[in-house]
C-alpha cells in the first residue's frame, strides 16, 4: 500500500509544489522597499492646508483638511500601487513627465543639458548614424 502511494504522480506533484511554496516565501510579491506603512507628516499636513489655501484663497476647515489629507493617502496608495504593477514602464506619457520635471529642476538651478558628442556615449552615436530593426 505504501509503495503504491509513493508511486503516485499526484502525490509527487503536490510535494514538489508544497516545497516551492515553502521555498519562494507563499508566491506574493515582496513589498516595496519603502514599507508598506504610509506616515503622513506634520510638514505633508502644512502642505496639503497650503495647497488648499493656494486654490481657494482661504484656510480649509477640519473637515476639509481631512478630506485633502485622504485624498492625498488614497493618491499615495494608488501610485504605490501602480509602480507595484509596474505601471510606469514603457509609458510615453511617465517619460514625458519625467523629462519635463528635469528641465524644471535643471532650469531651477541654472544648469543646462544641451547634448553634445562628448555628453552622448559611442554606442549611441554609431547606432544613430546607422539605423537596423532587428526581430526576436
Amino acid at each position: 500500500m505504501l509503495g503504491r502511494l509513493l508511486r503516485e504522480p499526484l502525490l509527487h506533484f503536490l510535494l514538489l509544489g508544497g516545497v516551492l511554496f515553502v521555498i519562494f516565501g507563499r508566491g506574493g510579491p515582496e513589498p516595496p522597499a519603502g514599507g508598506t506603512e504610509i506616515v503622513v507628516t506634520t510638514t505633508d499636513i502644512q502642505r496639503i492646508a497650503a495647497g488648499f489655501s493656494a486654490t481657494w484663497q482661504r484656510p480649509p476647515s477640519e473637515n476639509e483638511l481631512q478630506g485633502a489629507i485622504n485624498d492625498y493617502i488614497r493618491e499615495e496608495v494608488l501610485y504605490r500601487t501602480g509602480l507595484s504593477l509596474g505601471l510606469d514602464k514603457d509609458d510615453t506619457i511617465v517619460r514625458r513627465r519625467i523629462r519635463q520635471k528635469m528641465d524644471f529642476f535643471l532650469e531651477d538651478t541654472g544648469q543646462s543639458y544641451a547634448l553634445s558628442s562628448t555628453r552622448m556615449p559611442t554606442s549611441f552615436g554609431s547606432s544613430l548614424a546607422s539605423p537596423s530593426v532587428k526581430f526576436f
